[in-house]
């Protein structure tokens, strides 16, 4: 697939299902708790994360070139390079306003940004 926007909104949908799949196990486990409706927060999170999968496509097409590796191993340095850069604005943000565990905050947002990675390098080809 040649175009960053389209795999950048398939990958925002799929890492998107799989942060919700952990927040909200999460939160009936008791790892979290919030005052906010339960379905408020999937949707938001569904919306926010598809938005960024956008954005973030777009950019991974700008530094396709300079990112090491082919297909799913450049996809996993893509992925592992927005984690480290994105995660300390949003575990601050989820551990203030939500009373979320910085921790869990890093686990999951682990495994959102692999699963993205490893989407957007199979699905993006220039």
């Amino acid at each position: 697939m040649k175009n960053p926007i389209l795999a950048g909104f398939v990958a925002g949908i799929l890492s998107a299902v799989t942060g919700t799949t952990i927040m909200v196990t999460s939160y009936y486990l008791g790892y979290i708790e919030t005052d906010l409706p339960t379905n408020s927060v999937i949707v938001t999170h569904m919306m926010v994360n598809t938005i960024y999968g956008i954005i973030f496509g777009v950019i991974y097409s700008k530094l396709y070139n300079t990112i090491p590796g082919k297909g799913l191993w450049k996809g996993l340095v893509y992925g592992l390079l927005l984690f480290l850069l994105s995660n300390i604005f949003a575990i601050s943000y989820y551990t203030v306003s939500l009373n979320y565990p910085a921790g869990a905050g890093w686990v999951g947002g682990i495994y959102v940004l692999l699963v993205y990675g490893l989407i957007l390098g199979a699905l993006y080809k220039k």
